[in-house]
C-alpha cells in the first residue's frame, strides 16, 4: 500500500472534500431529475405532449 505525505493528505483533505462535493452534487441532479419529471407531467397534463 503506498502511503507518505501526499497520501495522508489525500486522505485527510483531498478525499474527504472531493466525496462531499460528489454527494452535494449527486442531490442536486437528483431534485433537478425531479423538477424535470414534474415540468413534464405538468405538460402532458395541459395536452402539451400530443
Amino acid at each position: 500500500m503506498w502511503d507518505g505525505p501526499l497520501a495522508e493528505k489525500f486522505r485527510g483533505s483531498t478525499w474527504p472534500e472531493t466525496r462531499a462535493a460528489l454527494e452535494k452534487a449527486k442531490a442536486e441532479l437528483e431534485d433537478l431529475r425531479g423538477q424535470l419529471n414534474q415540468i413534464s407531467q405538468n405538460i402532458f397534463s395541459a395536452g402539451g405532449g400530443a
